[in-house]
C-alpha cells in the first residue's frame, strides 16, 4: 500500500502491466479509499438496485470500494464476504471457484503471470470444471458470493466500484 495522491498514481503507475513485474511492485488503485476525498464520486453512485432487493442481504450494510487499473492490473486470487463488482468503464475478467474449492495460485504472482502459467495447466485438470469466467463491461455487474475465491485482471484500462456487503 502506497499513499499518493490520485495525480501522482496516474502519473507513475498508471500503464499497462508487465508480465515481468512482481506482484509486489505492482500498483493498482483500489480498497482503502479516502471517502473524504472522493465523497462526489461515492455520493454520485447508484447502489446495486439488488442490493436493495435480496432476501439474502437482508440486514447486511454495504462498503463501497472505488478503483481504476490499467491494461494486465488486478488482483490475484483472495477470499472474503459476499459482494458485487460493477464496470463503469473499461473491461474487467473474472475468475471464481465455489467454497471449498482452491486454485492453484501464489499471492506472491500477479493475475496476468497466473493466467500464463497455472491457468493454462489449469485448464488440463478437473478442477478447471470448477473455475467460473466472465469479462464484465460497463453496466455489467457481478455478485460474488462469501468465501469463493477469486481474481480479477484488467483488459485494457479500467474504472469499476464494488460494493462489500
Amino acid at each position: 500500500k502506497k499513499k499518493m495522491t490520485f495525480k501522482e498514481y496516474l502519473e507513475t503507475h498508471f500503464s499497462p502491466q508487465d508480465v515481468t513485474t512482481p506482484a509486489n511492485e505492482t500498483w493498482y488503485m483500489f480498497g482503502d479509499n479516502d471517502y473524504k476525498g472522493w465523497a462526489e464520486v461515492f455520493k454520485a453512485y447508484n447502489e446495486p438496485a439488488y442490493f436493495f432487493q435480496s432476501e439474502l442481504l437482508q440486514g447486511y450494510s454495504s462498503t463501497y470500494s472505488f478503483g481504476i487499473g490499467s491494461s494486465g492490473t488486478g488482483v490475484p486470487f483472495h477470499v472474503h464476504g459476499p459482494g458485487f463488482s460493477e464496470v463503469l468503464w473499461g473491461r474487467k475478467r473474472w475468475f471464481l471457484m465455489p467454497e471449498g474449492m482452491t486454485p492453484d495460485f501464489s499471492p506472491d504472482e500477479t493475475t496476468l503471470v497466473w493466467l500464463f502459467t497455472r491457468y493454462l495447466e489449469m485448464t488440463k485438470t478437473d478442477d478447471f470444471k470448477h473455475l467460473y469466467e466472465c469479462i464484465l463491461q460497463p453496466g455489467d455487474l457481478l455478485f460474488f458470493p462469501d468465501n469463493w475465491f477469486h481474481a480479477t485482471l484488467n483488459i485494457g484500462e479500467t474504472v469499476f466500484m464494488s460494493t462489500f456487503v
